[in-house]
């Protein structure tokens, strides 16, 4: 009995020793590396994430403890099977880091011994939709953007162009003074604006989601007339503008009207349109150009003009990315102006009932078609 012992012994130490060797051999053949992981995510407000990072502690690794991602409800922390992974509920709105790079994690491949630095920023934000309507409720125009801070006011259009989408596209609305929401909520002003905070969210379909909508009523004017807008030049940007009347202010006495146009910034090779008493005031949404009778899209958050496919209201939109000649040209006053070339297309102007050049078929208000 002592001898089987013995042996029962001798063949457990040999077998502890042959893993140690195993694991050894497996670190003296496999590379060493150090790599970054350093994403940066966007979650909605709300939004239950549980999110794996593809890395895998390694046994050197395997005392890795959790931590929060910032002051948010996300966790970096690994499973029961050593996967390291982002989990938890995303809140509160807001910017937030974890920055792990001055002690990386040890992470392991089948090849591979890896020395991991962790920077991880997580954006949670809240995101809000402005759906305009004319005084029978059709929809003229929906914009949608997102706040990375709670309780804040956006800018919302006094005036602006129905979309291509609406029965009534082409015609030009201005918001009415008087809304269905408390001065808590909606404020007149120049511009006029909605309070974005989640006080006033709502779920999204019975979710976690929670996201703020407001419906505004808006009423017909009529043509300002004038107007300008995109063109293009060889290899990428262009666009145009001119200016246009409709309606004035009276400053220092006498009588300003507002201009609209394109602004090209040269730096970002990017197009800008400008609505207002000022070249700060840059329009955002559909634009439908007086000038060259293009539509066009700018972005919500910055008013950058699109080109190539977009997805708008969950349509695929495609804006024409290039054009081999100048279809606009800028004047003494500073302003661009529609030369009306023939088969010219301006840049960043929507295809309409015709093929994309990558073969795809959209309809008369541009939406790809399956």
């Amino acid at each position: 009995m002592k001898i089987k012992g013995l042996i029962s012994k001798s063949l457990a130490i040999l077998g502890i020793a042959s893993g140690l060797l195993f694991i050894n051999s497996q670190q003296a053949h496999a590379t060493i590396i150090d790599a970054d992981y350093k994403p940066e995510l966007e979650y909605q407000y709300g939004q239950l994430v549980d999110e794996p990072t593809g890395y895998n502690l390694s046994i050197q690794g395997s005392g890795f403890s959790g931590q929060p991602i910032g002051e948010s409800s996300l966790n970096f922390d690994a499973d029961t099977n050593g996967a390291l992974k982002i989990t938890g509920s995303a809140e509160p709105i807001g910017r937030h880091e974890l920055d792990l790079t001055s002690s990386p994690i040890d992470v392991s491949t089948p090849t591979e011994f890896i020395n991991l630095y962790v920077h991880i920023k997580a954006n949670i934000y809240l995101p809000y939709e402005i759906t305009y309507v004319d005084e029978s409720g059709n929809v003229l125009l929906t914009e949608s953007g997102k706040e990375y801070e709670d309780n804040k006011w956006e800018n919302v259009q006094s005036e602006f162009i129905a979309s291509a989408t609406s029965s009534n596209a082409g015609k030009r609305y201005r918001l009415k003074a008087a809304q269905s929401y408390p001065e808590t909520q909606f404020k007149q002003g120049t511009p006029p604006q909605v309070f974005v905070g989640l006080d006033f969210a709502t779920s999204e379909n019975g979710s976690t989601l929670q996201k703020v909508k407001y419906t505004l009523v808006c009423e017909q004017i009529g043509d300002s007339g004038g107007g300008n807008s995109g063109g293009g030049n060889s290899g990428g940007g262009s666009s145009g503008g001119g200016s246009s009347g409709g309606g004035s202010s009276r400053i220092g006495g006498s009588a300003v009207l507002p201009k609209t146009g394109w602004i090209y910034n040269e730096k970002e090779d990017a197009w800008y349109y400008y609505s207002g008493y000022t070249r700060n005031t840059l329009k955002k949404g559909w634009h439908l150009d007086p000038q060259d009778k293009h539509w066009y899209y700018l972005d919500l958050e910055d008013g950058k003009m699109f080109k190539g496919w977009h997805l708008i209201s969950d349509k695929w939109y495609f804006f024409n990315p290039n054009t081999p000649k100048w279809t606009w040209e800028q004047h003494s006053d500073g302003e661009w102006y529609y030369k009306n070339l023939e088969n010219s297309r301006p840049l960043g102007s929507m295809y309409a009932n015709e093929k994309t050049p990558d073969g795809y078929k959209v309809n008369q208000d541009g939406q790809y078609e399956q």
